[in-house]
């Protein structure tokens, strides 16, 4: 077995439409910044057409992001392109709870070495039966990580000194993920009530408009002693689609008594909760957690990680006297913080080296393929045709992704309505935007 990726080239098969996530940004880039391969990126959903020669590459990684449970989502020309291709080929799936029986399906055709996965060994048989999947290794991985290095990472104010005792965003995602996802909104809705009645100074919010992105939520979990959150994830397996389309049928009704009778059946048959990378975004601003007790993917300790809220809300007011000793919350936060980001195990180098070592078991003794894999800049200039997906060095930025959905559209359909008053100067103002955008 080979030792070092060093000469080989990995392609990764993403959504560009989903860069606008910061995680799914990072989760990208780190794949470029640590593992030892040479490591391209394409596009391949939303009908892209690729233009690539996968033989150029030793293996090909399906990110997260380009998901084969949504029919249709994935390219078909680059489905086929995998059909006939001979290299390793991984998959990364997430929300795998959604769709089963199609992302199943979608893995019967790819036919992976390696399956990057968030379900446990102990429930893994229940998703991707062995005698359905004998030469395929699944690899436990997490949702998301915490970046090596981040802006906010030293911005951090002692616990005493900060202004809410108690944070929370949230939303309430109905009753198609079960028991987890209901949690989400009760959090916020029974903890923040009985935190209102100590008269303990909250910013608990679960509406749209007050949701916090990029670094001004950092900011805020500055300010908050001590957050509130669940796992996330879901352990109701839609294995049919059948449930997320009864829920829909229903709407803001109660479900129908059969439908709510196999959500409660499903919900009790597995138990995969995750930890979201909230968790790590809090333990890095120095921030205390009031978690439900649960899961956690195995990473977290209560009472050494986190103040454990039971599910039934028995212990609510030793929570909330808790929630209000600033040395006990400062303690936690700083064990919190030691293990789970001063500690390495859960950054992304990490998560890369996971990655790094299950390709180099698939690649065996293979040797790299070596040649010339051409990459491709982002449009530089209104006049750069085609409009094909290239394979590039890095993962396109989102405003990327919106201007080759523009001038494809104008390419296709012609100049219509809204297309048609816009000018190409203010097309090429947002061609400059992204040649100018900072990269991760």
């Amino acid at each position: 077995m080979i030792s070092s990726l060093s000469g080989y080239r990995l392609l990764v098969a993403y959504s560009n439409n989903s860069t606008f996530t910061a995680t799914t940004a990072e989760y990208l880039n780190s794949l470029r910044h640590y593992l030892s391969a040479t490591v391209h990126y394409l596009h391949v959903t939303l009908d892209a057409k690729p233009v690539v020669d996968l033989s150029r590459y030793d293996a090909v990684l399906f990110s997260y992001c380009a998901r084969l449970c949504i029919p249709g989502y994935v390219s078909e020309k680059f489905l086929r392109l995998m059909d006939r291709y001979e290299g390793v080929r991984a998959i990364a799936i997430q929300d795998e709870y959604d769709s089963v029986e199609i992302e199943r399906k979608g893995l019967d055709r790819l036919r992976p070495h390696v399956v990057f996965t968030c379900v446990p060994p102990d429930q893994r048989e229940a998703v991707y039966p062995s005698s359905r999947y004998p030469n395929t290794s699944f690899v436990q991985v997490l949702t998301g990580y915490m970046p090596n290095q981040h802006p906010m990472r030293h911005a951090t104010r002692p616990i005493a000194s900060r202004s809410i005792y108690l944070g929370y965003r949230g939303r309430d995602i109905g009753p198609r993920y079960g028991r987890l996802g209901l949690m989400k909104a009760e959090i916020g809705r029974v903890v923040g009530k009985a935190a209102v009645r100590r008269g303990l100074p909250c910013d608990i919010a679960m509406d749209e408009a007050s949701r916090i992105y990029g670094d001004a939520w950092y900011e805020w979990l500055g300010k908050c002693r001590c957050v509130l959150g669940s796992e996330s994830g879901s352990n109701v397996f839609d294995f049919d689609g059948s449930i997320a389309e009864g829920c829909a049928k229903a709407g803001t009704k109660p479900l129908p008594e059969a439908l709510q009778g196999r959500i409660d059946e499903l919900d009790g048959s597995f138990s995969i909760g995750q930890a979201s990378p909230r968790i790590f975004e809090a333990a890095m601003m120095g921030t205390a957690m009031a978690l439900y007790r649960g899961r956690y993917s195995g990473i977290l300790e209560p009472d050494r990680h986190y103040i454990p809220i039971e599910v039934d809300h028995s212990n609510l007011d030793e929570v909330l006297d808790r929630v209000q000793d600033a040395k006990e919350l400062q303690a936690m936060a700083d064990r919190a913080r030691a293990d789970l980001i001063d500690s390495g195990r859960y950054s992304y180098a990490a998560f890369v080296d996971i990655v790094q070592h299950a390709l180099t078991r698939a690649l065996g003794d293979r040797p790299p393929r070596g040649g010339i894999a051409k990459t491709y800049p982002s449009i530089t200039k209104l006049s750069d045709p085609p409009l094909d997906e290239m394979p590039t060095s890095e993962p396109r930025h989102f405003d990327s992704f919106q201007l080759r959905h523009l001038l494809r559209q104008l390419q296709t359909t012609g100049p219509s309505g809204r297309l048609k008053r816009l000018k190409p100067t203010r097309i090429q103002r947002l061609i400059d935007k992204v040649r100018g955008k900072k990269r991760l």
